[in-house]
């Protein structure tokens, strides 16, 4: 027993980084809020985890859905964030969030009982920048 041809030295770390999928909850990061309120500066904070590194607006879950869906997204820097529905003309059918927010990681449970079937699109707006939509299958 020993070394043969065949044998490949350890690495240092592990040899590539897995793509997220895009289910729900792949992202397990905290809010970037200290206990009892606001971090204490960007970039770390009393519990030392990191913040979102980008704005990142994730897949609905589950999709399809009747009559609520989760959203979830990330927020990179402080700001003004809107998280608007459309439906397939383009056309605004509501505004789930409109507030203004820290760095985190956030989520909103859609109910949209009062709509018709079909396909929506949501999109993130951050600082007047919009991400881009995400499609959301409404069946009921």
């Amino acid at each position: 027993a020993g070394p043969t041809a065949n044998d490949l030295p350890l690495l240092a770390s592990f040899p590539y980084m897995p793509s997220p999928h895009s289910g729900y909850d792949y992202v397990k990061q905290l809010t970037a809020r200290a206990p009892g309120g606001l971090p204490t500066s960007v970039g770390s904070f009393d519990l030392g985890l990191s913040l979102p590194k980008a704005f990142i607006l994730d897949q609905n879950y589950p999709n399809p859905f009747n009559p609520s869906t989760t959203i979830q997204y990330h927020v990179k820097t402080e700001g003004r964030v809107k998280l608007k529905v459309f439906n397939a003309l383009g056309q605004v059918v509501g505004t789930l969030v409109d507030e203004f927010r820290v760095p985190g990681t956030y989520a909103y449970n859609w109910n949209a009982a009062g709509l018709a079937t079909g396909t929506y699109y949501y999109r993130l707006e951050v600082g007047g920048e919009a991400l881009p939509a995400k499609k959301a299958v409404l069946l009921k």
